[in-house]
């Protein structure tokens, strides 16, 4: 679970009232617009999804491809190579990649606060998630500078995270040595958690969020429709502040400022699975 999207109230409660957070909220007013009723129940291996072998997909995305599961809903990023075997509704938001660092005094002007200042400089290591969109978009890049970064990652397998929980416990351990790149959404949310020594940094590439359904899914037109609603009165932008402000820890968060309510179009949460269980 990735908090504030999806929070577990009880480890061995059931149903679908054990479950709260931005995406839980956010699938019940969808719901309501649409007129389905679902049932919750987690991905077995609690991943977003890849490609094992040729057509072979674990996760969420293998859920929905082997239609256990009808709708699947976490921060999952809208890709092409995705595309391919699943779709995906509307974004319900959109983010950029940026860096996660923790707070400390500049030395002798020597405070990093650019992707550039990262690259071109040797003592802090950097890193990001194991299989995730952001691994995907530097190994495919032509951008030199982030061709850059993806070298020194490759060269220390040992700077990337198998959770984001675990990338950002490592930044907050690592005394101003580690910095994880990651989706800003998500970034954004930690920053303004207690102890309150977090910063980010950079915008290096915009992505989008999107529910993800199976390819002629006849969900698509209901939950698009939904989606462009909720979007257009305002209702994500509430949640979002709701979840991402409602019991903000720190007075004033360092870093990038909150996504802007015309940026925000769609979220899901890691290791959410729905299966719907009636049309209305």
């Amino acid at each position: 679970m990735e908090p504030p999207y999806v929070i577990v109230k009880d480890p061995n409660g059931k149903g679908n009232d054990n479950y709260e957070g931005f995406m839980i909220e956010l699938l019940q007013k969808i719901s309501e617009k649409a007129k389905f009723t679902y049932r919750i129940t987690l991905a077995p291996d609690g991943k977003y999804g890849a490609e094992e072998t040729r057509g072979q997909w674990t996760g969420m995305i293998g859920e929905v491809m082997k239609q256990r599961a009808d709708l699947a809903a976490a921060p999952m990023t809208v890709s092409a190579a995705r595309r391919e075997v699943i779709d995906f509704t509307e974004p319900y938001m959109t983010f950029h990649t940026t860096i996660l660092m923790k707070t400390s005094p500049a030395k002798d002007g020597d405070d990093i606060s650019s992707v550039e200042d990262l690259v071109n400089q040797s003592e802090v290591k950097y890193g990001l998630l194991t299989d995730g969109i952001t691994e995907n978009f530097f190994k495919y890049t032509s951008n030199a500078l982030y061709r850059k970064m993806w070298r020194a990652i490759q060269r220390d397998q040992t700077v990337k995270a198998s959770t984001v929980a675990e990338g950002v416990q490592r930044v907050r351990d690592s005394d101003g040595k580690y910095a994880f790149i990651m989706e800003s959404s998500t970034a954004e949310y930690w920053v303004n958690r207690a102890p309150c020594n977090l910063k980010t940094f950079g915008r290096i590439s915009e992505l989008h969020y999107g529910l993800v359904i199976a390819k002629g899914s006849p969900l698509k037109i209901r939950l698009n429709s939904a989606i462009s609603a909720l979007v257009e009165s305002g209702e994500i932008e509430r949640l979002k502040t709701k979840w991402w402000n409602g019991d903000q820890e720190c007075s004033a968060p360092s870093g990038a400022g909150p996504v802007a309510a015309a940026k925000l179009g769609a979220v899901v949460l890691l290791g959410l699975a729905l299966t719907y269980t009636s049309v209305y």
